[in-house]
């Protein structure tokens, strides 16, 4: 079932097929509701679309993603398994988002995550101050304080730890550069 505001569809072929289409822009029959959708997109199933959504070429929705209001996709951006958009947030183009990953109201990611393929485990961004290596996910602080001993636990050869030390602190400065190395801070 694919939710866009207060409507239901049974799937994407029925909101193709039953809403006003221009210019790539679907509007409800009602007039209350419109998205936008590139071309080769495909969402999954439960996808719940607020209104006024616009979402890039190729775009990939897994099960159970949730997208606000007025929420922007750039091309070829994919969402895992159960992610959670809140209102007005922008991912520009070619962004991946994991599951279960919820970002809040207003967020505005300033560029494509950074990731590189380890010779064990990938290992980039993944939320403004956390990095994520594998199944490991830990503020970038720790990785700069704990890749060594990490290392180490996972038995990796002295060059693999040399690639990883060198790639904590890529993006180390990269999270800086961009204004996303420290962890927001929640209100109580």
């Amino acid at each position: 079932m694919i939710t866009v505001g207060d409507l239901q569809l049974k799937d994407l072929n029925e909101l193709r097929d039953t809403w006003t289409h221009t210019n790539k822009k679907y509007t409800s029959p009602d007039g209350k509701c419109s998205i936008r959708l590139g071309d080769d997109c495909w969402l999954d199933d439960d996808v719940s679309l607020g209104v006024n959504v616009s979402l890039g070429d190729g775009c990939l929705l897994g099960d159970d993603v949730s997208l606000g209001y007025d929420c922007w996709l750039g091309d070829y951006v994919s969402l895992g398994y159960g992610c959670w958009l809140d209102d007005d947030v922008s991912l520009r183009d070619g962004c991946s988002l994991y599951d279960d990953c919820s970002l809040g109201y207003g967020y505005n990611l300033p560029v494509s995550p950074l990731w590189f393929c380890g010779p064990r485990h990938p290992i980039g961004y993944y939320l403004p101050g956390m990095v994520k290596s594998g199944y490991v996910t830990h503020p970038i602080r720790w990785w700069e304080k704990n890749i060594e001993r990490y290392t180490k636990k996972c038995k990796y050869t002295q060059t693999d730890t040399k690639e990883y030390i060198w790639r904590v602190k890529a993006l180390a400065d990269w999270m800086k550069l961009w204004g996303v190395y420290e962890t927001p801070k929640h209100k109580a």
